[in-house]
């Protein structure tokens, strides 16, 4: 579920800082940045994996409303 969260933010974050670095903005620099996200969220998936971490329980912490 947190990783899930992060899956929320990517668009709202995209939109936040693109206005911050336009003359640089492209098509390639957002893929990029969506990339990023699903590195983050790959490696924290796997990470709650490993931990043995019970992921209802996690959803329960983390739920969004």
């Amino acid at each position: 579920m947190l990783c899930f969260v992060f899956q929320i933010i990517l668009p709202h974050f995209l939109q936040a800082i693109k206005p911050h670095i336009e003359k640089f903005w492209s098509d390639d620099m957002a893929n990029a940045w969506r990339a990023l996200f699903a590195l983050i969220i790959y490696y924290m998936e796997d990470g709650i994996g490993r931990a043995g971490v019970d992921k209802r329980k996690l959803s329960q912490t983390f739920s969004v409303t």
